[in-house]
């Protein structure tokens, strides 16, 4: 949940600025991966499954900006797209573990 909202409010802040969203989805990722590690006291187990799963949702992030780019033109559209945005980066980052483990098993047995 607090990765959703650092991404929404990131999102929103990028707003009729000029960004750039390969970065900016890697400061974000970066930032959310570092806060939840700092909610659970413990480094994260660093293995195939969790760089597949935060990469799913590195890519979510990327195509967000970038569409935030493309797609919105006002604030309340901007709001309407950062909601949503936010609410499909919550379920996703809920189950990108099962989504990178069922791809691993699936292409790697």
């Amino acid at each position: 949940m607090i990765g959703a909202t650092i991404f929404g409010v990131w999102l929103l802040t990028t707003f009729r600025r000029q960004r750039s969203a390969f970065w900016e989805s890697c400061v974000v990722i970066w930032v959310i991966i570092g806060v939840n590690a700092l909610i659970a006291h413990a480094a994260p187990e660093i293995n195939g499954i969790w760089l597949l799963s935060w990469g799913i949702c590195w890519l979510f992030v990327f195509f967000s900006f970038w569409f935030m780019d493309v797609l919105c033109a006002t604030f309340v559209g901007s709001v309407i797209f950062v909601v949503s945005a936010a609410v499909g980066y919550f379920y996703l980052s809920e189950r990108a573990a099962g989504l990178a483990e069922n791809f691993i098993k699936l292409w790697f047995g």
